[in-house]
């Protein structure tokens, strides 16, 4: 079962987090070879307008997972709110591992 975590996304600035994915044990369970996916949406539709393909931002080793998205793609997000999920391809297998909603704060401040 994918672990709720509801993002907010600061519009025009970095947006960076890491992901750990564990046994009970806390052992890592993302090993050498497994890829990972992660799309935000307007709806929770796999239709759905895409928001942002995060795929370039994301690295995985075998202890975590981050994704570092650069502030001059957050600045030209416009959907308030949406959707996303986070999979994890381990010898073909998808888990998805994250999940949840999305705000966009789009601030007060600019030059």
């Amino acid at each position: 079962m994918a672990k709720q975590y509801d993002l907010t996304i600061d519009q025009g600035a970095r947006l960076k987090m890491t992901v750990t994915y564990k046994s009970a044990s806390g052992t890592s369970l993302i090993g050498a070879s497994d890829t990972v996916a992660m799309q935000i949406r307007e709806t929770k539709s796999q239709t759905g307008v895409m928001v942002l393909d995060c795929e370039p931002y994301l690295t995985i080793n075998t202890t975590s997972i981050t994704l570092d998205v650069p502030d001059e793609i957050t600045a030209a997000l416009s959907a308030l709110t949406g959707y996303y999920d986070m999979e994890l391809t381990q010898s073909g297998a998808v888990r998805r591992i994250l999940q949840g909603t999305y705000t966009l704060d789009t601030g007060v401040t600019h030059e």
